[in-house]
């Protein structure tokens, strides 16, 4: 039975890509901060969930190995969190909120990579799934820390699929656009944006979490063990409105 350990899990795309592994009969430890939704504990037979702060890369190593002491392995990392930060109008913002968005969006994706890579070696089909961003490739308006935090991540992935397919492991990125979770639908203004990037997608609509989880179910499986270094957009076709 393959385990994944995924990042984010307390809800949205996190929560997707749980509920879809758990269908698929996976294994998984979800890593996210502590919550009345996300207890550090054992939830199920497939499922237990660690709290941490995503920040404290001290942890990951720790954190690696008590996933393999539970689960007896591990096939598939997952990382899914990350921060959008603050907006700021001179695209900059301050050094606080730049620090921060890359300590969660780059510094612990390199962490996680880092830790779990010897166990992923030791899997058949070992696999590491990125979240990116449409603005891995695009900018996005209103601060440079997201999008460089994320065009990092999908360089990151990139070199990692190089320096770890010898090893029988393949380091992909799933890069989505605008997705429909809790935090999006509860900023004031989510009727009238959501409705201006349905404009500009290829399909008409904005993304929904399963979509996202859909395609790393894909790159988690044995049928991709001949994909690596790729960015895989899951975003109706928006990007293509974006080179226009």
């Amino acid at each position: 039975m393959r385990v994944a350990i995924v990042t984010g899990g307390a809800g949205g795309i996190g929560g997707a890509i749980i509920q879809r592994f758990l269908e698929l009969g996976y294994r998984v430890a979800s890593i996210d901060l502590p919550s009345e939704r996300h207890v550090d504990g054992i939830i199920g037979e497939n499922l237990i969930q660690i709290a941490l702060d995503l920040r404290d890369l001290d942890q990951f190593e720790q954190t690696v190995a008590r996933v393999v002491n539970h689960f007896g392995r591990v096939d598939v990392l997952v990382n899914n969190g990350g921060i959008v930060g603050s907006n700021a109008d001179d695209g900059f913002g301050t050094l606080g909120n730049w620090r921060e968005v890359m300590a969660i969006n780059l510094d612990a994706v390199w962490g996680l990579c880092k830790a779990a890579a010897e166990h992923l070696a030791r899997s058949s089909n070992g696999r590491i799934i990125n979240i990116g961003s449409i603005n891995s490739e695009y900018p996005s308006p209103g601060g440079g820390a997201y999008p460089a935090s994320k065009h990092a991540v999908y360089g990151l992935t990139k070199c990692l699929a190089f320096e770890l397919g010898g090893q029988g492991v393949t380091v992909n990125a799933v890069l989505p656009g605008a997705v429909e979770t809790g935090m999006t639908r509860s900023h004031p203004s989510f009727e009238s944006w959501s409705a201006r990037v349905a404009a500009c997608s290829a399909v008409g609509r904005i993304g929904r979490p399963e979509d996202v989880a859909a395609a790393v179910a894909f790159l988690a499986s044995e049928e991709a063990g001949f994909i690596t270094g790729h960015g895989l957009y899951v975003d109706g076709g928006l990007h293509l409105n974006l080179v226009r």
